[in-house]
């Protein structure tokens, strides 16, 4: 999975709805130094967005659902609090 890719096109999907949460994302994003930490710090935190807000889950819950795995597959521990 090209996770790069993969969390663009969240922040994308998710700006359709709240641009104010997608600005949270991308500050993730921008303020994150490795793929690690970028990863675990995006994915946990789409997780506590898409728990507070159905609509977002409905729309992005699947991606989440391909990042918590990537995550998995590549040995970081992500906790999913939906």
């Amino acid at each position: 999975m090209n996770y790069l890719d993969k969390i663009d096109k969240i922040i994308i999907k998710v700006n359709s709805v709240s641009s104010e949460k997608a600005n949270e994302l991308i500050e993730i994003k921008k303020s994150s130094f490795t793929g690690t930490e970028l990863l675990m710090s995006f994915t946990y935190e789409l997780s506590l967005i898409t728990k507070k807000d159905e609509e977002l889950d409905e729309l992005v819950g699947s991606d989440l659902t391909e990042l918590i795995s990537y995550c998995q597959k590549i040995g970081l521990s992500i906790k999913d609090v939906r």
